[in-house]
């Protein structure tokens, strides 16, 4: 009896030993299982915080583009500006400002702690936060006569706040209406160009480069290609002694300057560069986007594709490549435009060329006389007009053409031509 007993007490010792044994192994197992529940649960509150946080410097950077394309003088006269979106350093976004051209490129950037977020734009000026002008003839004691199938669309400034009607070349003016908007008086001489415009242009034309960039020869680029990134330094290529670009083909943050003559082949590629040179040939069948700046002329070919955003200018530039006695920028036929034709004269003779079928969507001026054989979708600023036919020469007539503001599309971004319009809108993403 007193063995049996003794075997039952050992029975009981060795379970209760077990249960304290499984028991440890349970209470190890739930706190590793609540560890890791409050370890995941920290963890998933840092991304959540960090997700969060990012959204946060994201939103912000687009409400400080917002803020300057809304119109707030961020800048203040100044290259680069701090704001402050909600009153707290935390909020604030750094914003850059340089010029591409006749655009502006503007990069805004937020970080907290090690996150950023950067966005870079190409921006221009809202054209429809103004009046929308079609036509502004200066009045030169001489009124404008309309024949055949002109229409104006748009608000016009004419000399004698009207215009005539004639018949030539047999054709007679079929509209009732004079012009399909407000008809207004014009003074004696255009606006002056904004006088901020051509500061880029200016300064490459002075200096042959602008503030940190890189030169290179063309003859040191591999392959005839070259596309550089606008996070990068600006890319002058100096295309010495070639005057043709066949086969070349240039992207993004690149100023091709030449002093001499510069023809661009229907082969050439082109794509957010700059031109800079005496005069620039641009031949049949071209397409790509570009901004030339010429001292002399540029001559658009026949069925050429000049996609926006590009801008052709040539500026009167005293004792620089040689000026020629007139500015010229001539269109052939069937081409297209989409940004601006401008010529800056200092008493040159001035003189733009539209011919038949061709089509400019945009901005025109030209301190002297426009040949208008086809379309302006946009608004066109000038003296006088000129048309020759092989029957005869007329002075301040138009025939067949259409001058149209009202039909140029709400996504279409210009220049400030005329003055600073503080209402901008984004023309591309850099990045």
């Amino acid at each position: 009896m007193k063995k049996g007993g003794t075997n039952m007490n050992r029975y009981f010792i060795k379970l209760k030993g077990g249960i304290l044994y499984y028991s440890l192994i349970v209470m190890i197992l739930s706190s590793s299982v609540i560890g890791l529940i409050l370890l995941c649960s920290y963890y998933g509150d840092k991304v959540i915080t960090i997700s969060a946080k990012q959204a946060e410097i994201e939103r912000n950077v687009f409400s400080a583009f917002n803020l300057f394309l809304g119109g707030m003088d961020v800048f203040k006269g100044k290259g680069s500006s701090t704001i402050n979106l909600y009153g707290s350093s935390s909020d604030s976004v750094y914003l850059n400002r340089t010029y591409w051209g006749n655009y502006s490129i503007i990069k805004a950037g937020a970080k907290w702690k090690n996150k950023s977020y950067s966005k870079v734009a190409l921006v221009g000026s809202n054209l429809f936060t103004d009046e929308h002008v079609a036509l502004f003839m200066s009045d030169e004691g001489r009124f404008l006569s309309l024949s055949g199938k002109t229409t104006l669309t748009g608000t016009c400034y004419l000399p004698g706040k009207t215009a005539r009607i004639a018949a030539i070349e047999g054709e007679q003016y079929i509209h009732k209406e004079l012009a399909f908007g407000e008809i207004k008086a014009s003074p004696h001489s255009l606006p002056e160009l904004n006088k901020n415009l051509f500061s880029f242009a200016n300064e490459l034309i002075s200096n042959g480069r602008i503030y940190n960039d890189s030169i290179i020869n063309i003859d040191a680029i591999d392959s005839n290609y070259l596309r550089n990134p606008f996070s990068n330094k600006t890319f002058i290529v100096n295309s010495g002694e070639l005057k043709n670009l066949a086969g070349y083909s240039f992207s993004g943050n690149i100023i091709i300057l030449s002093t001499s003559p510069l023809i661009i082949e229907k082969s050439t590629k082109l794509e957010d560069v700059i031109l800079l040179a005496p005069k620039i040939y641009v031949k049949n069948g071209f397409k790509g986007t570009f901004q030339a700046y010429a001292v002399q002329t540029i001559d658009i070919d026949e069925n050429c594709d000049l996609g926006f955003p590009s801008q052709l200018c040539v500026i009167h530039c005293e004792g620089k490549y040689n000026p020629a006695d007139s500015l010229i920028i001539s269109i052939g036929k069937r081409s297209k435009l989409s940004g601006a034709a401008i010529i800056k004269s200092n008493g040159l003779t001035s003189f733009i060329k539209i011919s038949s079928g061709a089509k400019i969507y945009g901005q025109i001026y030209c301190p002297g006389a426009v040949e208008l054989q086809g379309d302006v979708i946009g608004s066109l600023y000038c003296k006088s007009f000129y048309l020759e036919t092989p029957r005869s020469k007329y002075f301040d007539h138009l025939l067949n053409s259409n001058i149209d503001f009202n039909s140029l599309s709400w996504h279409f971004v210009g220049i400030d031509l005329i003055k600073e319009n503080p209402i901008k809108s984004v023309i591309k993403w850099l990045n």
